[in-house]
């Protein structure tokens, strides 16, 4: 059972709240992003996109149905929201993209309409079915059974929220772009270069070119958001939200 509340010293570091204004904050519901690396939809809607200066506020917007995820109306005020979600805003017709930066701080970043209709979804693992079926998995819980094994883990499907079917397929492989999306390189962008699997359990890493360095992080925290160039919008520098 999910707690209604957790003590405002112990939410993650990332989390923009007043740590001395309280005792508790909001607790996120179970979802498809974990409490690490998610943030309340309340919590998002008064402290990031600041559409409200209280909590009170910030649920009466949310019941109203006014605010998507992924083109998805949620009115749970504890809806975990994280990293490639899609914020849709019917009244102000404004649309964000959820990404954490280069200081491992979640920040909303603006998008355009257009753009509002795709989600990168990167795959984490893959089960076979009962009759041999394939059924990738996605790292925000998302699954997806196909036809053919022509998929691999840490490769990116690109999803069409509107007409809720895949687009297109990216490969993890020498030259993707790729976003990291956890470690002490958070936030940073790279094309990847080469892959250095390791013996026993050690963890494969990888290396990423950025202009004239290089850099090594592990490939799982690798995220491919395009192959000549980003699918997707990526924030600038320094960009702290909306």
């Amino acid at each position: 059972m999910v707690k209604k509340h957790l003590f405002r010293i112990s939410a993650p570091k990332f989390w923009e709240i007043h740590r001395k204004e309280s005792k508790y904050t909001i607790h996120p519901s179970s979802g498809p992003h974990g409490l690490e690396k998610s943030v309340p939809l309340s919590v998002l809607v008064r402290n990031y996109l600041k559409y409200a200066k209280t909590s009170r506020e910030a649920k009466k917007i949310i019941y109203s149905g006014k605010i998507e995820i992924d083109g998805i109306p949620r009115t749970d005020p504890k809806f975990p929201v994280g990293l490639m979600d899609v914020i849709s805003i019917k009244d102000t017709d404004e649309n964000f993209r959820v990404f954490f930066n280069e200081k491992g701080n979640l920040i909303v970043h603006k998008i355009e309409k257009g753009e509002s209709s795709i989600k990168p979804l990167k795959i984490i693992n893959k089960t076979i079915l009962k009759k041999k079926r394939l059924q990738l998995n996605f790292y925000d819980g998302k699954n997806k059974i196909v036809d053919k094994d022509i998929y691999k883990t840490s490769d990116t499907m690109i999803y069409d929220l509107h007409k809720k079917a895949f687009s297109s397929h990216l490969k993890f492989e020498k030259g993707a772009i790729v976003y990291i999306m956890d470690g002490k390189k958070t936030g940073h962008i790279g094309i990847l270069d080469s892959v250095s699997e390791q013996r026993g359990t050690e963890p494969a890493r990888i290396v990423l070119k950025s202009g004239k360095e290089k850099f090594e992080t592990l490939k799982d925290y690798a995220f491919v958001i395009g192959k000549e160039k980003s699918l997707i919008s990526i924030p600038q520098e320094n960009e702290s939200g909306k």
